[in-house]
């Protein structure tokens, strides 16, 4: 953690930006798997509500929860989580 990262989009097709890993965190995502598909709602580091979980099973997603997932400070101010794109040190 500290270190400087570059990160790409979740199909490594755009350049997002780069950044610092600033922690491992737990976040909780919504999965369709048969797309390979993920969203998250609100903030990912909170359990999301009862309301939100039917909300997402209705478009056929289910949650999962993942520990330890870096979370990358870009040097724009977004916060973007190692389970949304893909990224490496430099």
């Amino acid at each position: 953690m500290g270190r400087r990262v570059k990160v790409l989009n979740g199909d490594q097709t755009a350049y997002v930006g780069e950044g610092e890993h600033v922690a491992n965190v737990s976040v909780y995502i919504f999965v369709k798997r048969d797309e390979m598909h993920i969203e998250t709602v609100g903030n990912p580091e909170e359990m999301p509500t009862e309301e939100t979980v039917r909300m997402m099973r209705s478009k056929d997603m289910v949650m999962e929860h993942v520990p330890a997932n870096p979370k990358m400070l870009l040097d724009d101010g977004r916060i973007i989580y190692g389970c949304q794109c893909w990224w490496t040190y430099v």
